[in-house]
Protein backbone atom coordinates (compact mmCIF):
# COMPACT_ATOMS: atom_id res chain seq x y z
CA UNK A 1 0.00 0.00 0.00
CA UNK A 2 1.35 3.41 -0.99
CA UNK A 3 1.52 5.92 1.84
CA UNK A 4 2.13 9.62 1.42
CA UNK A 5 2.53 11.84 4.50
CA UNK A 6 1.79 15.51 3.95
CA UNK A 7 3.82 17.79 6.25
CA UNK A 8 2.51 21.34 6.24
CA UNK A 9 4.31 24.61 6.74
CA UNK A 10 2.38 27.79 7.52
CA UNK A 11 -0.44 27.93 4.98
CA UNK A 12 -1.05 31.46 3.71
CA UNK A 13 -4.61 32.21 2.65
CA UNK A 14 -7.00 35.11 2.51
CA UNK A 15 -9.48 33.40 4.85
CA UNK A 16 -8.42 32.41 8.34
CA UNK A 17 -5.14 30.93 9.43
CA UNK A 18 -1.96 32.63 10.54
CA UNK A 19 -2.13 35.48 8.05
CA UNK A 20 -5.63 36.48 9.18
CA UNK A 21 -4.25 36.90 12.71
CA UNK A 22 -1.26 38.91 11.49
CA UNK A 23 -2.97 41.29 9.07
CA UNK A 24 -4.69 43.55 11.63
CA UNK A 25 -1.43 43.95 13.55
CA UNK A 26 0.60 44.73 10.42
CA UNK A 27 -2.06 47.01 8.94
CA UNK A 28 -1.92 49.01 12.17
CA UNK A 29 1.84 49.40 11.71
CA UNK A 30 2.60 47.23 14.74
CA UNK A 31 4.24 44.28 12.98
CA UNK A 32 7.66 43.00 13.80
CA UNK A 33 9.93 40.04 14.31
CA UNK A 34 9.26 37.37 16.90
CA UNK A 35 12.13 36.37 19.14
CA UNK A 36 15.46 36.64 17.34
CA UNK A 37 13.81 36.72 13.90
CA UNK A 38 16.39 34.19 12.72
CA UNK A 39 14.10 31.16 12.95
CA UNK A 40 13.06 29.60 9.64
CA UNK A 41 9.47 30.21 8.54
CA UNK A 42 8.35 27.50 6.10
CA UNK A 43 5.25 28.77 4.27
CA UNK A 44 3.04 27.85 1.32
CA UNK A 45 0.19 29.53 -0.58
CA UNK A 46 -3.08 27.66 -0.05
CA UNK A 47 -3.53 27.08 -3.79
CA UNK A 48 -0.16 25.33 -4.06
CA UNK A 49 -0.98 23.39 -0.90
CA UNK A 50 -4.22 22.06 -2.43
CA UNK A 51 -2.40 21.19 -5.66
CA UNK A 52 0.24 19.25 -3.70
CA UNK A 53 -2.52 17.28 -1.96
CA UNK A 54 -3.94 16.45 -5.41
CA UNK A 55 -0.48 15.35 -6.53
CA UNK A 56 -0.26 12.98 -3.55
CA UNK A 57 -3.67 11.51 -4.37
CA UNK A 58 -3.24 11.16 -8.11
CA UNK A 59 0.39 10.18 -8.68
CA UNK A 60 1.36 6.62 -7.81
CA UNK A 61 5.04 7.49 -8.07
CA UNK A 62 4.76 9.94 -5.14
CA UNK A 63 5.05 8.32 -1.73
CA UNK A 64 6.56 8.91 1.68
CA UNK A 65 6.92 12.36 3.22
CA UNK A 66 5.76 15.29 1.10
CA UNK A 67 6.67 18.70 2.53
CA UNK A 68 3.87 21.11 1.68
CA UNK A 69 6.05 24.21 1.70
CA UNK A 70 7.16 26.67 -0.96
CA UNK A 71 10.71 26.41 -2.26
CA UNK A 72 11.44 29.93 -0.98
CA UNK A 73 11.71 29.29 2.76
CA UNK A 74 12.50 32.51 4.63
CA UNK A 75 13.45 33.51 8.14
CA UNK A 76 10.95 35.22 10.44
CA UNK A 77 12.63 38.61 9.93
CA UNK A 78 12.41 38.21 6.14
CA UNK A 79 8.74 37.25 6.35
CA UNK A 80 8.13 40.28 8.57
CA UNK A 81 9.82 42.61 6.08
CA UNK A 82 7.98 41.13 3.07
CA UNK A 83 4.56 41.37 4.71
CA UNK A 84 5.19 44.95 5.86
CA UNK A 85 6.37 45.93 2.38
CA UNK A 86 3.35 44.29 0.72
CA UNK A 87 1.06 46.24 3.05
CA UNK A 88 3.15 49.44 2.77
CA UNK A 89 3.42 49.63 6.54
CA UNK A 90 6.35 49.89 8.94
CA UNK A 91 7.33 46.80 10.89
CA UNK A 92 10.14 47.70 13.19
CA UNK A 93 8.92 46.16 16.44
CA UNK A 94 10.65 43.12 17.91
CA UNK A 95 8.76 40.96 20.36
CA UNK A 96 11.21 39.22 22.72
CA UNK A 97 10.86 35.44 22.99
CA UNK A 98 9.89 35.61 26.68
CA UNK A 99 6.95 37.89 25.82
CA UNK A 100 5.81 35.54 23.03
CA UNK A 101 5.98 32.62 25.48
CA UNK A 102 4.10 34.51 28.21
CA UNK A 103 1.32 35.77 25.96
CA UNK A 104 0.87 32.97 23.44
CA UNK A 105 1.82 30.03 25.70
CA UNK A 106 0.97 26.87 23.70
CA UNK A 107 1.46 28.53 20.30
CA UNK A 108 4.85 30.04 21.21
CA UNK A 109 6.98 26.96 20.42
CA UNK A 110 5.64 26.87 16.86
CA UNK A 111 6.43 30.56 16.37
CA UNK A 112 9.87 30.52 17.96
CA UNK A 113 11.21 27.19 16.77
CA UNK A 114 13.15 26.95 13.56
CA UNK A 115 12.51 24.34 10.90
CA UNK A 116 13.84 24.75 7.40
CA UNK A 117 11.73 22.53 5.17
CA UNK A 118 12.44 21.97 1.49
CA UNK A 119 9.84 20.57 -0.95
CA UNK A 120 12.33 18.03 -2.32
CA UNK A 121 9.77 15.30 -3.15
CA UNK A 122 7.44 17.77 -4.87
CA UNK A 123 10.25 19.19 -6.98
CA UNK A 124 11.51 15.69 -7.82
CA UNK A 125 7.97 14.84 -9.04
CA UNK A 126 8.11 17.89 -11.34
CA UNK A 127 5.62 19.98 -9.37
CA UNK A 128 5.57 23.60 -10.54
CA UNK A 129 4.72 26.05 -7.77
CA UNK A 130 2.46 28.92 -8.81
CA UNK A 131 3.68 30.91 -5.81
CA UNK A 132 7.34 30.01 -5.39
CA UNK A 133 8.24 33.36 -3.82
CA UNK A 134 6.77 34.94 -0.73
CA UNK A 135 6.31 38.23 -2.57
CA UNK A 136 4.18 36.57 -5.27
CA UNK A 137 2.07 34.71 -2.70
CA UNK A 138 1.44 37.84 -0.61
CA UNK A 139 0.65 39.93 -3.69
CA UNK A 140 -2.04 37.45 -4.80
CA UNK A 141 -3.57 37.09 -1.35
CA UNK A 142 -3.52 40.78 -0.48
CA UNK A 143 -4.89 41.82 -3.88
CA UNK A 144 -8.13 40.08 -2.92
CA UNK A 145 -8.11 40.58 0.85
CA UNK A 146 -9.95 43.77 1.81
CA UNK A 147 -8.92 45.94 4.68
CA UNK A 148 -11.38 45.91 7.59
CA UNK A 149 -14.50 47.91 6.82
CA UNK A 150 -14.20 47.60 3.03
CA UNK A 151 -16.08 45.43 0.58
CA UNK A 152 -14.56 42.07 -0.34
CA UNK A 153 -12.98 42.02 -3.77
CA UNK A 154 -13.95 39.24 -6.14
CA UNK A 155 -11.36 36.56 -6.65
CA UNK A 156 -10.12 36.17 -10.21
Amino acid sequence: MRVCSLRFGVVLARQGGALALMLPIYRAGLGGTLGSGRQWFPWIHIDDCARLAELALERDDVSGPLNCVAPGCVRNAEFNAALAKALRRPAFFAVPAFVVRAVLRDVAPALLSSLRLVPAAALKAGFAFRYATLEAALAEILATTPAPGTARAARP
